[in-house]
């Protein structure tokens, strides 16, 4: 049995076990898994390649993955994921000042531009930290929506819901920020086909978007 479809198989278990807590699918210490408290709590697997969305067709509730890639949303739809979930991540930054919020990515989030497998393989938060310093500020500018442009900002959304997605989860740097974000999405929307809503959770600063045709209205909290 592949490596991959074990573990995910184990995590599975481990999602329908009543509150167990770690277990031998694992190097402890490392990457241990918990299972969640209750049961039926759905496993949806993120991928990035044609072999693991066809996985996760297969085996998850929904698929996630962080490019708007309509490849890997067909690979996921035909390895038996038709009527499953398919979830985009992005990260943008919203700010009146677009240089401040290159800046805020450039330091929060330069992992997300770290090439190659990069992402996927190394072990530690400090290996994450020395990796870091291959992501400059340029790249930063060039790759991730930063500013106050509502145009940009619905674009990068709109990518995903050509692809196919049925939503878009969008981190920002704070609470205050995704309900901006939300409030001024929603003019900018209007006419559009997809992108109805984006919702800032108060909690935490994420901004989602659904993806669901016919329908323009917008709301932030």
């Amino acid at each position: 049995m592949p490596p991959r479809t074990s573990a995910a198989r184990c995590a599975r278990r481990r999602s329908r076990s009543r509150g167990g807590r770690g277990g031998g699918c694992g190097p402890a210490g490392v990457g241990s898994l918990r299972s969640s408290r209750g049961t039926g709590c759905p496993s949806v697997v993120s991928g990035f390649g044609p072999k693991a969305a066809r996985l996760a067709g297969r085996i998850g509730d929904g698929f996630v993955t962080m490019t708007p890639d309509a490849d890997l949303v067909g690979a996921f739809r035909h390895g038996g994921g038709e009527g499953k979930k398919v979830v985009g991540g992005v990260k943008v930054c919203w700010s009146s000042n677009r240089e401040k919020a290159v800046d805020v990515v450039h330091r929060l989030w330069p992992t997300e531009l770290l090439p190659g497998e990069l992402a996927q393989i190394l072990p530690t938060p400090a290996h994450f930290e020395q990796a870091s310093k291959l992501v400059t500020r340029d790249m930063v500018a060039d790759a991730v929506t930063c500013g106050d442009d509502a145009e940009e900002h619905v674009e990068t959304v709109l990518a995903y819901a050509r692809a196919g997605f049925d939503g878009v989860l969008s981190a920002v740097e704070t609470p205050k920020d995704a309900a901006r974000v939300a409030a001024s999405l929603a003019p900018a929307r209007t006419g559009r086909s997809s992108a109805i809503y984006a919702e800032g959770s108060p909690g935490g600063a994420s901004t989602h978007h659904s993806c669901r045709a016919g329908q323009t209205t917008g709301r932030g909290r």
